[in-house]
């Protein structure tokens, strides 16, 4: 189901990029998306490396950044593959090796991508609101799922 889901939210995903691009701000838009899409790809690629979490933090890091994954993936395909020569790196500390830390920084980044989603719902039209709403509420479970682990 899951795998149903994350497949569901990737083709919103594209839709929403396309539609942002097609209002004529391609470049601009296509590396705001990219970027966040990346930091949160590679945040949660970075805690897997480092094999430092366990139990539900260690779930949340793998479930969470292989949907991250398959959202760069559908940005890229969507902007033709233009953000695979330059991907953007990241030094996260040990924001990915100690759970305390882990937890907070995927908070904020999390929170970071549900804004970054909803701030483009005034650049779309209503035809599009409802595809990106859709995005939304997947960033949304994310940020729901880092708050009752940690307690908020």
């Amino acid at each position: 189901m899951a795998g149903r889901t994350a497949g569901a939210a990737i083709g919103r995903v594209e839709v929403v990029v396309h539609a942002v691009l097609a209002l004529g701000g391609r470049a601009e838009a296509g590396r705001r998306l990219g970027r966040v899409q990346h930091l949160e790809a590679g945040f949660y690629a970075e805690a897997e490396r480092r094999g430092a979490l366990s139990g539900e933090l260690r779930e949340l890091s793998q479930v969470v950044g292989e949907q991250e994954r398959a959202h760069v993936a559908a940005l890229e395909r969507a902007l033709g593959g233009a953000r695979k020569s330059g991907r953007p790196e990241f030094d996260f500390g040990d924001a990915t090796s100690d759970p305390q830390r882990f937890l907070a920084a995927a908070l904020e980044v999390e929170e970071l991508a549900l804004a970054a989603v909803n701030g483009q719902v005034p650049n779309l039209t209503r035809r599009r609101i409802a595809r990106a709403m859709g995005i939304a509420s997947v960033e949304a479970r994310h940020v729901g799922w880092v708050r009752d682990l940690a307690g908020r």
